[in-house]
């Protein structure tokens, strides 16, 4: 008998719905639990078997769902990216001065990295064993890269800021916030002596910190 045939039924209907529901939660915990391992151990310290004891699931269900870990992984990025692009979005849309949006790209950027640490690694992971990848994986989930290029500086920003070469100005933007991430561990016993409470401080300046610094070298 079909999902489509129970449905129909009487109480099928609520039955299908209670299935869809679980199936939803199943995953979301996979997500939630992989995520936790991620930051905690990083790509190759966590194992399946990690991910499924702390989404409390067996390992082979988590087998059902995404194969390996590198799907799962990519699942995580994609999940991290589908609630990041919409900020993007609305601030380039936003009738907010030049100054104003490279603030709200440069917080929205640095959220994104603390709640999701272990990304910056992942890219630098998949750039090593396949360059196209994370391309591949920005391009499909809805960011606009040229929208967001046209709309950083605006013909109306012009009189406010020196002659500025957008591509320049994003990079130097996403290089700045994503380099602390990159280069964790090192930065992190070098010069916090891996204090936990040191490293949240020096992460949570950086918001200020990137921004004055961005605003201060394209303003007039």
């Amino acid at each position: 008998m079909s999902i489509f045939d129970q449905a129909v039924k009487p109480n099928g209907l609520i039955k299908w719905l209670n299935m869809e529901t679980d199936l939803i939660s199943t995953e979301s915990r996979i997500l939630e639990a992989a995520k936790d391992q991620f930051i905690r151990n990083g790509l190759d310290g966590t194992s399946m078997q990690n991910i499924a004891d702390a989404a409390g699931i067996n390992k082979s269900l988590l087998h059902y769902y995404y194969r390996t870990k590198e799907n799962l992984f990519e699942a995580v990025f994609r999940f991290a990216l589908q609630k990041f692009i919409p900020r993007v979005l609305d601030s380039m849309i936003s009738g907010k001065t030049v100054f104003e949006r490279v603030r709200m790209i440069i917080g929205q950027y640095l959220d994104m990295l603390d709640e999701n640490p272990f990304i910056p690694m992942f890219i630098l992971h998949e750039i090593h064993r396949n360059p196209q990848r994370p391309a591949e994986i920005l391009m499909a989930s809805g960011l606009d890269i040229q929208l967001t290029f046209n709309n950083l500086i605006r013909e109306e920003d012009k009189s406010l800021i020196r002659p500025v070469d957008t591509v320049h100005l994003v990079v130097n933007m996403l290089s700045m916030c994503i380099f602390p991430y990159a280069a964790g561990p090192l930065i992190n016993r070098i010069l916090f002596d891996n204090n936990d409470e040191a490293v949240k401080k020096f992460r949570e300046e950086r918001k200020e910190e990137i921004t004055r610094f961005v605003i201060n070298a394209i303003k007039i």
